[in-house]
């Protein structure tokens, strides 16, 4: 395959691919790009729960669902994501494992598109605010044995553990043994004081699941777990940049503190994509879904019930608040997950990399896909 276009940073190049690999990469000689579309590397996105009226967190699971949820992400340039499984029983949480590796070991579309798996939960805080939309009765303090079980679970896909470091019980061997495993610890829906934070980064912990959100409505001025996490260096930062999780002011804030270390993901739900209107789910009971876009739980239109929106929705939130050009936004959701995870072969347009491209048309509304290329073959044409 040859691809012909010009970079998010205005760079005209050829791009061609052999056995699904960018084999070489070339610049053009030419000063009218105009006719050019874009290229960009395919998305990746670390907290997906659904998409496209699936929900990954509803047993039963079935492969057409999966698959279906997979092909719609693929038309918005998203070419690797991790399922991720939220607070549940302890059963069902080994059962959604089981199902989605009985499904990737027979669907190779599947097996390059679903990179691992996010746990998001139930090692978070009890507490309302914190907590969320996450059922509290499946709310429990660490536990490593669960999380071996869960990892055998997975065939050691499981690669991203959300927790609160607020639990004493169970926190250090539970962080320890992530480390060991190779297990990305992140911190989020968490009521921790400064001093757990900091404990929990000094045993392991790498990121931030979704900072400002998952957490109280009011929270003390200086003494709190969103300062001390853009504090502690080794911490990355997830953001939902969605237009609802978080003001632009706190995300122009995050960019300014963070800088390489943000991960722009998009935390979307089944609702993703679907029509306005109140809806049945297994993480929060009745939520609504508005005309704008924004999902909440219907007891409280403050507290947010995960997002509706895909992370290209997101890159585009960026770009059209002025908070960071397209090229920096687009590698906030591509370059920078690809690098935290230590993934060699995605993330960029590099000789050896991956041929996961996505050819884009940009207006005033934003950046839109014209088609998505995953391993050298076309999956996807508007």
């Amino acid at each position: 395959m040859i691809i012909t276009g010009k970079t998010l940073a205005e760079q005209p190049i050829r791009i061609y691919t052999e056995a699904g690999i960018i084999s070489q990469v070339e610049p053009i000689a030419t000063t009218d790009t105009t006719s050019l579309p874009y290229i960009a590397p395919g998305l990746i996105d670390l907290q997906v729960n659904g998409f496209a009226g699936v929900d990954f967190n509803t047993l039963p699971l079935t492969k057409s669902g999966i698959t279906h949820a997979t092909e719609q992400m693929l038309s918005f340039g998203v070419t690797g994501y991790y399922p991720t499984i939220i607070t549940n029983s302890d059963d069902n949480i080994y059962q959604l494992f089981s199902d989605f590796q009985q499904f990737k070991r027979n669907d190779a579309q599947l097996a390059q598109t679903l990179l691992g798996f996010h746990l998001e939960g139930p090692f978070i805080s009890p507490n309302d605010g914190p907590r969320g939309a996450h059922n509290r009765d499946y709310v429990q303090a660490p536990n490593v044995s669960l999380v071996q079980k869960w990892y055998d679970a997975s065939e050691g896909q499981l690669s991203i553990l959300t927790l609160s470091p607020e639990w004493e019980d169970g926190l250090q061997e539970t962080i320890e043994y992530c480390v060991a495993m190779g297990i990305k610890v992140s911190i989020g829906h968490s009521a921790a004081t400064p001093d757990q934070i900091q404990q929990a980064t000094q045993l392991g912990a790498t990121m931030s699941t979704h900072l400002g959100n998952g957490c109280d409505l009011q929270i003390h001025r200086h003494h709190n777990y969103i300062w001390q996490q853009l504090a502690e260096d080794q911490l990355w930062t997830a953001i939902i940049a969605d237009g609802f999780h978080l003001p632009p002011a706190v995300i122009k804030v995050i960019l300014k503190a963070k800088q390489d270390q943000v991960i722009l993901t998009s935390d979307t739900t089944a609702f993703g994509g679907m029509k306005p209107g109140r809806y049945q789910t297994h993480i929060g009971g009745d939520v609504i879904l508005t005309e704008q876009g924004k999902l909440h739980l219907a007891s409280n239109p403050e507290l947010l019930a995960g997002s509706a929106k895909s992370v290209l929705d997101c890159i585009n939130y960026l770009i059209n608040s002025d908070l960071l050009s397209a090229n920096s936004a687009w590698n906030k959701a591509s370059y920078s997950p690809s690098s935290f995870m230590g993934l060699k072969n995605r993330g960029s347009l590099e000789v050896g990399q991956r041929a996961d491209i996505v050819m884009l048309n940009k207006n005033d509304n934003g950046l839109s896909v014209l088609q998505t290329i995953l391993a050298g073959e076309a999956v996807y044409t508007a």
